[in-house]
């Protein structure tokens, strides 16, 4: 029996996969609230070989609150990501567009957002929209990410943020690959 979250942890771990190879750079993904994330992040900078994997980094919050009240899906759920790299506090703002979000923020996020859209386990409906919010984070990388537990990450990000991410897995059954 499936936990509550896993099979959002494990489609989000495949779309990064597929992200990874889509923009042929390695894709560091995390699942967990922000002090594990942070704890994580701190943990591969101390040896030089994980810190090259560290960013950009892909972050799904957990836990999560999953919908299971219908036959016409397995569960749904409106998750809150975060798409973050590393960045130099003395960057000013126009820097930080230029090189974070425009050069690596941006298009990874696209490309996260088309790969959603072709992971056959998620239903867009008709319409094929991925509905939730989006913020380009400035701040973090000035004044730093801080936790849930107020601790501070250990260096300076910019990150884009998408939060209520409707995400709806599908029912599957014998017949979902019958063409």
């Amino acid at each position: 029996s499936r936990g509550l979250g896993d099979v959002y942890k494990r489609q989000i771990s495949d779309v990064c996969a597929s992200l990874s190879k889509r923009m042929d750079q390695q894709i560091n993904y995390i699942y967990g609230d922000s002090s594990y994330i942070r704890e994580t992040l701190l943990l591969l900078g101390k040896s030089r070989v994980t810190a090259l994997g560290k960013f950009p980094m892909i972050g799904l919050y957990v836990p999560l609150d999953e919908e299971r009240d219908s036959e016409d899906y397995f569960c749904k759920a409106s998750v809150n990501i975060i798409i973050a790299t590393n960045t130099l506090e003395k960057y000013t703002n126009e820097q930080r567009r230029e090189i974070s979000f425009e050069g690596i923020l941006r298009p990874l996020y696209y490309g996260f957002i088309e790969e959603l859209k072709k992971c056959d386990k998620f239903d867009f409906g008709y319409s094929g929209i991925v509905s939730h919010t989006y913020s380009e984070n400035y701040s973090f990388g000035r004044r730093g990410a801080v936790d849930v537990d107020g601790k501070e990450v250990g260096e300076k990000i910019d990150a884009i943020e998408i939060k209520n991410l409707d995400l709806t897995v599908k029912n599957q059954n014998c017949y979902a690959n019958r063409y």
